[in-house]
């Protein structure tokens, strides 16, 4: 009996120690829990209070009609971004009807609208294009391109630098080019090769003021292959007027293995013009022979004349063909000219008479004129360099 109590009380006393020790345990581990539940509790609040990252939507497509320079016009979608950022001249990502996505050039884009409303933005654009700030002496919007010439005789307007001209006057072609503001140099020939006859000249301007120039050159004609001289011709001129009307006196002295006395050449010529793309033209020589000049024979000197005058038809540098009147940029200048017009040309014969004494034949003093004319003048030219106005 006694061993059995023992017993019992071992084991209730190993229960109860037991029970402290499982309460002792679970109150050391309760404060950590208690200390960890905050740092919980602080993560839990930066979670809902991080924001949440999503990708931008992207901008939505939108149909389009895009006419280009070469008279095309497409249809397909842009993104409403670029369209609301797209500005003239500027690339444009498009995807045609039925085709692949691809980046227009600037360049290539005349207008943007809605399907079937290009036409109306094509129209716009065409009237926001830029005109001409240029306004000759006249009034009109486009400069001269022909001030420094009339049919063939220079005025004493110079050229710009750069500037220059290719001439086509029925068989003859002249080619004349500024390489600098006061300075021209001249090359023609009456067939490309071999030569029949060449010509080789320049002139040097200067602009006194506004209304007066005055220039000085020289002109050359040399045979083809044989390399003769037949006319040479020193000058001086005298140009009053702007660029749009203006007259020329000019004079001097020419000579050459056709002549056996120097001529004294009077040239009187003059511009007129009428309008944009019109202008009326006369060039008118006189040749004089210096012997009669100088032996009182003044009345008898006149040896030749030629007159001339034509209608001119400017074209324009920035339209598709040398007629086209539509501006295309800010400063135009005219591209190609006509010139349509009439020349007569008279030369005094004078009278022989066989000389029964010495058996030679001598010159009278009586004198007739042989006329040529009126002969159609045709003179195309282009021109080319730098812009002018």
């Amino acid at each position: 009996m006694n061993r059995i109590l023992c017993l019992f009380a071992f084991s209730f006393s190993g229960f109860a120690g037991a029970q402290e020790s499982t309460e002792e345990t679970a109150e050391e581990a309760t404060p950590a829990t208690e200390d960890a539940a905050p740092a919980t509790e602080e993560a839990a609040s930066d979670s809902l209070l991080a924001p949440t990252e999503e990708p931008a939507p992207a901008s939505p497509q939108i149909p389009v009609e895009v006419a280009l320079q070469n008279g095309m016009t497409l249809q397909g979608t842009a993104s409403q971004m670029d369209i609301l950022n797209w500005s003239a001249g500027t690339p444009l990502s498009f995807t045609p009807n039925g085709g692949a996505a691809t980046v227009l050039p600037g360049d290539k884009i005349v207008a943007i609208g809605q399907p079937g409303q290009v036409g109306v933005a094509v129209d716009k654009a065409e009237a926001n294009k830029p005109t001409s700030t240029y306004t000759s002496p006249k009034g009109f919007s486009v400069p001269n391109p022909a001030a420094s010439r009339y049919l063939y005789a220079p005025s004493s307007i110079n050229m710009k630098a750069g500037q220059g001209y290719v001439s086509q006057k029925l068989v003859f072609t002249s080619v004349a080019y500024a390489p600098t503001d006061n300075f021209t140099v001249l090359f023609g020939t009456f067939t490309p090769f071999p030569p029949l006859m060449t010509v080789f000249g320049g002139k040097l301007g200067f602009k006194i003021n506004d209304n007066l120039h005055v220039s000085f050159g020289g002109e050359a004609f040399v045979m083809g292959i044989e390399q003769e001289v037949p006319m040479a011709l020193a000058f001086g001129a005298a140009t009053w007027g702007n660029e749009d009307s203006h007259i020329t006196l000019g004079t001097g002295v020419a000579g050459g293995s056709l002549t056996d006395s120097l001529g004294i050449p009077v040239m009187l010529a003059g511009q007129w013009r009428m309008g944009e793309g019109t202008a009326l033209v006369t060039e008118n020589w006189a040749i004089f022979n210096s012997e009669d000049l100088t032996n009182g024979n003044a009345g008898g000197s006149l040896v030749a004349f030629i007159g001339s005058a034509a209608v001119r038809l400017v074209g324009r540098r920035d339209g598709p063909g040398g007629m086209q009147r539509g501006m295309r940029t800010a400063s135009g200048h005219p591209k190609t000219t006509w010139d349509l017009g009439l020349i007569v040309i008279s030369a005094r014969n004078i009278d022989s008479i066989d000389n029964a004494g010495t058996g030679e034949r001598e010159s009278t003093s009586f004198a007739t004129w042989d006329g040529f004319g009126p002969m159609p003048w045709i003179d195309w030219t282009w021109h080319f360099g730098a812009k002018g106005g």
